[in-house]
């Protein structure tokens, strides 16, 4: 989205958000849990909402689980959609289609409530990468990671600086995602994650981290993993590597005795992006920002004290791929207090242009129907 007024993008939203009683969260798992344990008593939080038949009626986080057909909401109260964004719009027309208009994703709610009420920063996720180094090389990976010709490998003093300075600048962050590369090759993740938990805890609500399941940690980032209360996804690509198949069966054992949390995620097909087939430089400003808009990406990375528009734009950059220019990042170092609104806005998709260079090559994120093969190797 293109600044038409910056640093007054949401005040209207804003001023109805600093008026609500009372809001329900919609989503009784992860991400519900992490938004109530941060904002429980900063605004009433009246129960659950939740798809799931077999919590209706029970309790999360010791409030009631309700059905959202059961749901009855006064005018001085709203839903926030508690979930990952992919699934936001599909519940927002499902309660729009049971009368409720107003229903907004965390990821909007809670930083514009904290900007408007509390005069606070609070930012939805910040993507962040220790190293761009992978053992795979796949074809279409999103990171860019096989095309990258000097790989990065940060020394750990530059990565706590970074964090050191985002941390200093904000006051909430409801999501910290360590990827790469492959972050398990990273030799002073253990020690990263440590501190972060140590530094930073009563800022941040969770710390996730994804590995490709194909690098067995070491017991010392297994006991911070743990110990960390780090949530890691493990991406399942047995099937298109084989060879990996008892590896990744040995690390799921490692993760089980270590009691770290985590998912196994295994997708039927990935996204080609597109950037080396597609070029859009003939499409107009307002043609790019439309589809800046439809694709949602839903990170930005946070690199060398600069937020990016666009993570894959980030990736696309350091590989060499496209030149990114100025007001595709925002600078956390020289934030001032007249900006906290505008760094807002911008980690809600707001710019100076609407969109990036790396969005003429780029085929979208959500909006992409280019399914490709899972983890094919070049």
């Amino acid at each position: 989205m293109k600044w038409t007024n910056k640093g007054h993008e949401y005040d209207q939203l804003g001023e109805r958000f600093k008026s609500l009683t009372a809001i329900y969260l919609f989503g009784a798992g992860v991400h519900g849990k992490t938004v109530y344990e941060k904002y429980n008593g900063k605004i009433h939080i009246k129960g659950f909402i939740d798809n799931n038949v077999s919590k209706h009626g029970g309790s999360f986080c010791g409030l009631p689980v309700l059905s959202p057909e059961n749901l009855s909401l006064d005018n001085d109260e709203a839903i926030v959609v508690s979930t990952q964004p992919s699934y936001v719009e599909g519940i927002r027309m499902q309660l729009y289609s049971l009368g409720f208009s107003y229903a907004y994703p965390m990821q909007q709610f809670f930083p514009v409530l904290d900007a408007y009420k509390y005069g606070e920063v609070c930012l939805s996720s910040v993507s962040f990468l220790p190293t761009t180094v992978c053992n795979l090389r796949c074809r279409y990976c999103l990171n860019f990671s096989p095309y990258v010709k000097e790989h990065q490998v940060r020394p750990l003093e530059q990565l706590v600086q970074d964090l050191d300075l985002l941390f200093s600048r904000i006051d909430t962050l409801l999501l910290l995602h360590i990827s790469g590369g492959e972050p398990f090759t990273y030799p002073y993740l253990a020690e990263l994650v440590d501190h972060i938990t140590a530094r930073y805890g009563d800022k941040l609500g969770r710390l996730e981290m994804t590995t490709n399941g194909t690098v067995v940690p070491t017991e010392k980032l297994l006991t911070s993993m743990r110990n960390s209360g780090l949530y890691l996804t493990v991406d399942d690509y047995r099937d298109a590597l084989p060879q990996h198949h008892d590896k990744q069966g040995a690390i799921l054992e490692l993760l089980e005795d270590s009691g770290v949390s985590y998912q196994i995620l295994k997708a039927d097909s990935w996204i080609n992006l597109a950037l080396f087939d597609h070029p859009k430089t003939l499409l107009s400003d307002e043609q790019l920002r439309e589809h800046f808009n439809n694709c949602s990406v839903p990170w930005q990375e946070y690199r060398d004290g600069r937020l990016w528009l666009c993570n894959y734009s980030a990736y696309a950059d350091i590989a060499g791929i496209v030149t990114s220019q100025d007001g595709e990042f925002f600078d956390i170092n020289t934030l001032s207090t007249e900006d906290r609104l505008a760094l807002v806005e911008f980690r809600l998709g707001y710019s100076e242009k609407g969109y990036t260079e790396c969005c003429k090559r780029c085929s979208g994120f959500n909006n992409n129907l280019n399914a490709v093969p899972i983890a094919e190797q070049l």
